[in-house]
C-alpha cells in the first residue's frame, strides 16, 4: 500500500500510510500478546508520519500540530498502562504496590515530544508560545516537585510524578535561556525584557523546585508486610515477589540515583545559564549604551548571591542524632547543598568581575556588595550556629570584599558619598568588632579605617613634606624616638598587651 500511494505521485501517500498502519495494528497477532502490543507502536509510528506528511504538503509551519496529537496519544497509551486494560494484568489480583506498569517511560516520552520541539519554536516570534509553555512547564514543575516530596516510595504513581518533573526541568530552561541567547545571537535589542527576565525566571523557578524536592540525604526505610496479609498462597507469594528490595529495586535504585543528581544538576544548569547569558545581555546592553545596565547588573548579582544565602548549610549538626527524631527529620526541610552554594558564589563572583573589567558596573558597589552581604550572612549564621567558629574564617571574606573595592576606588580622584560612606562603614565595622569581640571586624576595619584616613590626608602630607624643612621633620622624628626609647619596656609590654587582647577575640 506504501509503495502504490508512493508511486501515485503524493497525495495518496498519507491515506496509504493511515491505511498501512491499521493493517498492521489488525493483521497482527491475537489481543493480549506481546507482537500485538509492538504491531501498536509501528501503528503509531505510521500513523504520525501520515501526519506529519499531510501538513507538510498543506504548508503548515506551526509546531504544534505536528507534536500534539502524538503526544496525545502517548499520554492515552500511559493512562491505560497505569490503570491496566481490561482483561489485562492490571485487573489481576495478585497486583501489589511496588510492580511497575511502564507507564512512566511512556508518559516522559509524552511529555517531551509536546514540549521540547514547541520550547525550541519559542526562541523566535512572539512571545505568547514562550509565556504559555513557560508559565505552564514552570507551574507544572513546582506542582510535581511538591508531589513527588510526599509521595511514598512504593506508591505507583511516583514513576510518573517523576517523569513529569524530568521533563518540565527540561522545559523550563530550554524556554528561558533559550530565549534569551537566542535574541543575543539574532542581534536584538538586549533589553531587560528580551534577556534578563526570562534568564532570572527560569533560573528562580529551577531553584525553587529544587527546594521543593525530596532531600537528598533522605533515606525512605523498606516496607514491611503489613498485619493480616496471609502468610502463604498467590497472593502472599506475589506480595513477596514484588516487594520493594527484592524485584523492584532496580526501579527503585533508579528512581533514587535521579532523585540524588538531577536535583544538583539542574541547579548547576541555572547558575551557569542565568550568569553566563545574563552577563552577556548585560555587556551588550552597555556596548549599546542603554539605560539601567547597573541596576540589571546588580540585580543578577543580587539573584545568585541569595541563592549562596538559601544553598549554604547553616552550621546546624545533623550527626549524631537519637532514633526518635528521624521521623521529625523525615518532615523538615531539605538540606542545603554546599556544591550549588559554592556554584553560585562562584558563578557571582565572575559575573561580577567581569562586569566591573568591562565597566558595566558603575559603581563597583553595585555588584560587590551583593556578594559581601550574602558571604556575611552565611558566616554570621554559622558563627550563631557554631560556638566553636572564628571570625577571621567566617567573616573575614565577606568583610575583605565589601570594604577593598570601594577602598582601591578611593585611591584615585573618589566621589564624596564614597569617601563618606567607606569612613562610616569602616569605623562601624571596628566599632562592631570591638564590642562583639570579633576579631576579624576589628582588624579588618582597623586597617581600612587607617589606609581610608592617609589616602585622603595623603595631599596635605605631601603639601607639609614640601613646605617645612626637612631638618623639621628629623627633628620631629628624632623627639618620637626618644620619647619611645624613654619608655621601652614598658611600650613592649603595651605591645604584648594589645596582642594578647586581638588574639583574645573570637
Amino acid at each position: 500500500t506504501v509503495a502504490v500511494g508512493a508511486a501515485s505521485g503524493g497525495p495518496g501517500l498519507p491515506v496509504a500510510l493511515l491505511l498501512s498502519a491499521v493493517a498492521v495494528l489488525v493483521a497482527s497477532s491475537p489481543p493480549g500478546s506481546r507482537a500485538r502490543r509492538h504491531a501498536g507502536w509501528i501503528a503509531l509510528a505510521l500513523g504520525t508520519a501520515a501526519l506529519w506528511v499531510a501538513l507538510g504538503r498543506g504548508r503548515i509551519d506551526a509546531v504544534e500540530p505536528y507534536v500534539l496529537p502524538p503526544a496525545g496519544v502517548l499520554l492515552a497509551v500511559a493512562a491505560l498502562l497505569q490503570r491496566g486494560l481490561p482483561g489485562g494484568r492490571g485487573h489481576d489480583a495478585t497486583q501489589v504496590p511496588g510492580r511497575t506498569s511502564g507507564a512512566a517511560p511512556v508518559l516522559l516520552g509524552a511529555l517531551l515530544l509536546a514540549a521540547l520541539p514547541t520550547a525550541v519554536a519559542s526562541w523566535t516570534g512572539t512571545p505568547v508560545r514562550a509565556l504559555v509553555l513557560g508559565g505552564a512547564a514552570g507551574a507544572v514543575l513546582l506542582l510535581a516537585a511538591a508531589a513527588l516530596r510526599g509521595t511514598d516510595c512504593a506508591s505507583p504513581t511516583r514513576p510518573l510524578v517523576l517523569a513529569t518533573v524530568v521533563a518540565s526541568g527540561l522545559a523550563v530552561p530550554l524556554v528561558g535561556f533559550g530565549r534569551a541567547v537566542s535574541a543575543l545571537v539574532a542581534h536584538d535589542p538586549a533589553t531587560f525584557a528580551r534577556t534578563d527576565l526570562w534568564t532570572l525566571s527560569a533560573t528562580a523557578v529551577l531553584i525553587l523546585a529544587v527546594g521543593l524536592l525530596p532531600p537528598r540525604a533522605q533515606d525512605h526505610p523498606r516496607r514491611v508486610p503489613a498485619v493480616g496479609m496471609p502468610a502463604n498462597g498467590p497472593v502472599a507469594n506475589a506480595y513477596d515477589a514484588w516487594m520493594p528490595g527484592n524485584a523492584s529495586d532496580g526501579a527503585r535504585t533508579v528512581t533514587d540515583t535521579l532523585l540524588h543528581t538531577v536535583p544538583r544538576v539542574a541547579g548547576l544548569g541555572a547558575l551557569i545559564g542565568a550568569g553566563s547569558a545574563g552577563a552577556a545581555g548585560i555587556l551588550v546592553a552597555h556596548a549599546d549604551r542603554m539605560a539601567g545596565v547597573g541596576l540589571r547588573a546588580a540585580l543578577l548579582v543580587s539573584v545568585l548571591a541569595g541563592i549562596h544565602i538559601v544553598c549554604s548549610p547553616s552550621g546546624l549538626a545533623t550527626t549524631g542524632a537519637r532514633p526518635d527524631e528521624a521521623g521529625e527529620r523525615a518532615g523538615s526541610p531539605p538540606p542545603r547543598d554546599r556544591v550549588l552554594a559554592l556554584a553560585a558564589l562562584v558563578v557571582g563572583g565572575l559575573v561580577a568581575a567581569i562586569l566591573v573589567v568591562s565597566g558595566a558596573a558603575d559603581p563597583v558597589e553595585t555588584v560587590t556588595v551583593p556578594v559581601a552581604v550574602a558571604l556575611l550572612v552565611v558566616g554570621a549564621r554559622r558563627l550563631i550556629h557554631d560556638a566553636t567558629a572564628g571570625s577571621m574564617r567566617h567573616l573575614a571574606p565577606g568583610l575583605l570584599a565589601l570594604l577593598v573595592p570601594p577602598l582601591l576606588a578611593d585611591l584615585g580622584p573618589s566621589p564624596a558619598w564614597r569617601i563618606v560612606g567607606l569612613g562610616i562603614l569602616a569605623l562601624a565595622t571596628l566599632l562592631t568588632g570591638a564590642r562583639l569581640r570579633l576579631r576579624a571586624p576589628f582588624l579588618i576595619g582597623a586597617g581600612v579605617l587607617l589606609v581610608h584616613a592617609v589616602a585622603q590626608l595623603w595631599p596635605w602630607i605631601r603639601e607639609a613634606s614640601t613646605t617645612v624643612p626637612w631638618w623639621a621633620w628629623a627633628g620631629i622624628g628624632g623627639v618620637v624616638l626618644i620619647a619611645v626609647a624613654a619608655r621601652y619596656e614598658r611600650r613592649i609590654r603595651d605591645v604584648k598587651e594589645v596582642a594578647a587582647r586581638v588574639s583574645a577575640l573570637r
